[in-house]
């Protein structure tokens, strides 16, 4: 039987007016050792030649995608937890579907390993102000271990889109779209207070798709830390399909073209939390076998290799 957790109301005010909001310690121990045993051996057979995951490794970070759909602790965690019905409480949805995960682990020291001044938005076909960042943290993230960076109230002005700092260069500037670039500009014309949410191991930082975020780098002195962050994404009410040039490897994953303002198909998404039903796929067994954000094999596109830096 699916676990249940309450957000108080004042976590759920919280995000609304900050487009952040740190949740502590939502999850039981078990779900929170078997998430840390189970990563650390993807690592360990990928090292060894493994290629069961897709795991990308560069300048002392190092991200894993879709785990969720190739594991199945990840998978029973993801319908049998609380994780879908604390996304419908903040976002204030009345349905829940999985989108797709990464790992976001950092490994190294110095600032190369640091994480530029972005907001999600842009990266997906997918686009809505339901569409939460669900990052757990499954290390502390103190002061010294890459803490995220959040800046209140920043998602606020949907007029305001900033392409993602890892595109491929020479695609052009779409309409609705800034430089990333200017995001100090935004910032500072907006007065946004800048949040460093650090964090224990098991708490649960929400974050806006439209919020303007950054993680902070690893001093380059002392000793090397590891920072694991497992970041799920979940599909609420008013998320509709609004894919471009941007998003042509999305789009080549799905198996027929999604018209402009169209939601979710319920055969590559199945809900997987109801405000009536509850936890559906947690009964009903039905839960997406859709793999996004992958590019099929032999599909080549303009944006082939290019991913975004680590949170």
């Amino acid at each position: 039987m699916a676990e249940t957790f309450v957000v108080p109301q004042s976590l759920i005010d919280t995000y609304a007016r900050e487009g952040a909001v740190l949740i502590p310690q939502p999850f039981g121990a078990h779900w929170i050792d078997g998430m840390i045993e189970r990563v650390e051996r993807i690592v360990h057979d990928w090292e060894a030649g493994s290629q069961a995951f897709p795991v990308m490794r560069r300048n002392g970070a190092m991200g894993i995608q879709n785990v969720i759909l190739r594991d199945p602790f990840f998978r029973r965690w993801a319908t049998g937890s609380p994780v879908a019905s604390i996304v419908a409480q903040v976002t204030g949805s009345r349905r829940v579907r999985f989108y797709f995960d990464n790992f976001f682990i950092k490994e190294g020291r110095g600032e190369e390993n640091g994480t530029q001044l972005h907001h999600d938005v842009p990266a997906f076909g997918f686009q809505g102000t339901q569409l939460p960042s669900f990052w757990l943290a499954l290390t502390d993230v103190d002061m010294d271990n890459a803490p995220l960076v959040t800046y209140a109230g920043s998602q606020g002005d949907f007029r305001h889109r900033f392409r993602s700092p890892a595109q491929k260069p020479g695609l052009p500037l779409l309409p609705g779209y800034r430089e990333p670039r200017e995001i100090p500009d935004y910032l500072a014309e907006g007065g946004y207070e800048k949040r460093i949410h650090v964090a224990r191991k098991g708490d649960v930082i929400m974050v806006n798709p439209y919020t303007i975020h950054a993680s902070l780098h690893q001093p380059s002195d002392g000793q090397a830390r590891l920072r694991i962050g497992f970041s799920s994404r979940w599909l609420g009410d008013d998320v509709t399909w609004q894919g471009s040039l941007y998003h042509e490897v999305e789009a080549s994953t799905h198996p027929r073209p999604l018209a402009p303002g169209e939601a979710p198909p319920d055969d590559w998404f199945p809900v997987v939390w109801d405000r009536d039903l509850g936890p559906v796929a947690e009964r009903t067994g039905r839960f997406t076998t859709h793999v996004t954000l992958e590019p099929r094999k032999g599909y080549h596109t303009t944006l082939e290799g290019d991913r975004p830096r680590p949170a």
